[in-house]
């Protein structure tokens, strides 16, 4: 899932043709010199073995985000929930998070987050927004004692595994609290503006 060499499938044909040419003249000079075909089956078994098992090491990786993200988000948000997906390890065209939770939605890159495109997203649909960490972990605190579930930061759950974390927040939450901590903000100014 790392190499995606679509484009290389035009060179399998004409491989498979000198490959096979080359066997045929391997196989004439066992034949010739009298090996054991014992050790030439051995060797060709080596040959034909080790690049599978060095492109399993080498370009393949099991992505734990995408899968420990999209479960969680399949299980705690509507069937019709158009989710942001934020992870910068992926391109935004990727659809790993979307695909592993089957809900639609926008891939972006945490660091493209900001109030506006939240906001043009929501216009657009959007209503729950995870966003995936790999390596720092983030525990969501309660402000309410009366509901100690809740957050005032809009989580609505977290999931982890060994290098990442994934928070999966409600966006009309999310962006009320930012419209009034900005209401806030905005009155400060008002009132450093006025003394």
């Amino acid at each position: 899932n790392l190499q995606h060499n679509y484009y290389q499938l035009a060179l399998i044909a004409p491989l498979a043709v000198l490959t096979s040419l080359g066997l045929f003249t391997v196989v004439s000079l066992a034949e010739r010199r009298k090996l054991s075909y014992l050790l030439f089956a051995l060797c060709m078994i080596g040959l034909i073995t080790e690049p599978i098992f060095y492109a399993e090491r080498a370009y393949y990786e099991v992505m734990h985000a995408p899968i420990a993200s999209g479960e969680l988000i399949n299980a705690l948000t509507p069937e019709d929930a158009l989710v942001i997906a934020a992870w910068d390890r992926l391109d935004v065209r990727s659809p790993h998070i979307l695909y592993r939770s089957n809900r639609y939605g926008w891939s972006i890159k945490t660091r493209d987050l900001n109030l506006e495109r939240l906001l043009q997203l929501q216009a657009l649909g959007a209503s729950h927004l995870v966003i995936v960490r790999d390596g720092e972990q983030y525990a969501p605190q309660s402000n309410n004692s009366e509901s100690p579930g809740s957050d005032v930061n809009g989580v609505i759950a977290t999931t982890e595994w060994p290098d990442g974390q994934a928070l999966l927040f409600d966006l009309t939450v999310v962006l009320a609290g930012t419209a009034g901590a900005l209401s806030d903000s905005q009155e400060v100014r008002k009132v450093e503006r006025q003394d």
